[in-house]
């Protein structure tokens, strides 16, 4: 993919976006979280996870979403609900999460949105049982159909797209798996975000830092160039 540009949503990463610069040869600039503005096709953004919500605000497009949480719970703060704000607003999301039994505890959808919502487990998990919420708040159990990532593939390939990355994803799957997934689905004129830990972060033996989390993002950088 032609990338038009390198954003980033905090001062932390401007040495990461120089060293972008000179790897690629791509221009990269700040992008200001208080005047939120759609980005250019072609954009790339990079920011803490604490910002991800900021995804909603990047641009119209059908969102492709892959995170260790859904965001779609029961809070005030904008990094846990964003997906339900975007699907309230008449997004469309695709989902892709890593395990049932971790994750699922606690989504929220908008029961006027439920067509628009569609969700992909990398573990095989075919059947999610979520909370659906209606326009008077109150809540019904309802069982979503999961889909495979063959059928995330069928559904947005061919189409321009904003695929969203949590990095913490990577605690739940390979660099190999989430960067062949972003791969195939970024195409010309897409636009792609990613949102790295802002806290040093571990789980059983893995550890990250900003090092290592920042590698990994560039890693997946390269593929999708």
């Amino acid at each position: 993919m032609p990338i038009v540009q390198l954003l980033y949503a905090d001062p932390d990463f401007k040495d990461l976006a120089q060293r972008v610069r000179k790897e690629f040869g791509i221009p990269v600039g700040p992008y200001n979280t208080e005047n939120l503005k759609q980005v250019d096709p072609g954009t790339v953004v990079v920011g803490y996870d604490t910002e991800h919500w900021v995804a909603s605000h990047l641009s119209p497009l059908v969102k492709a979403v892959l995170d260790l949480h859904h965001d779609m719970y029961e809070g005030n703060r904008p990094m846990e609900t964003w997906v339900i704000d975007e699907l309230s607003n008449g997004g469309e999301v695709h989902e892709v999460l890593p395990r049932y039994d971790s994750v699922v505890q606690g989504m929220l959808v908008p029961k006027d949105a439920l067509d628009r919502l569609h969700l992909y487990s990398l573990d095989g998990t075919r059947r999610w049982k979520v909370q659906l919420v209606g326009r008077d708040g109150e809540r019904e159990s309802h069982i979503m159909d999961v889909c495979s990532i063959r059928k995330l593939y069928q559904n947005l390939i061919g189409k321009q797209k904003q695929t969203s990355v949590c990095m913490n994803v990577l605690l739940a799957a390979t660099i190999k798996r989430i960067g062949r997934i972003v791969e195939r689905l970024t195409e010309h004129e897409d636009i792609n975000d990613f949102w790295i830990p802002y806290w040093k972060i571990g789980w059983d033996e893995f550890e990250w830092d900003y090092q290592s989390q920042t590698n990994m993002f560039l890693k997946i950088l390269r593929r999708i160039i």
